[in-house]
């Protein structure tokens, strides 16, 4: 079987959390600017 180096799992979570972050931080600006333009 195939096994996946510690570093590429790493790097490969890494760069899912910086996509995730910056997805949350986009849709909580969306929000706000729903809510303050109402």
């Amino acid at each position: 079987m195939y096994r996946i180096k510690h570093v590429e799992i790493s790097a490969l979570l890494q760069k899912v959390q910086v996509i995730i972050s910056n997805e949350l931080d986009s849709n909580l600006r969306l929000m706000r600017g729903i809510e303050s333009a109402e």
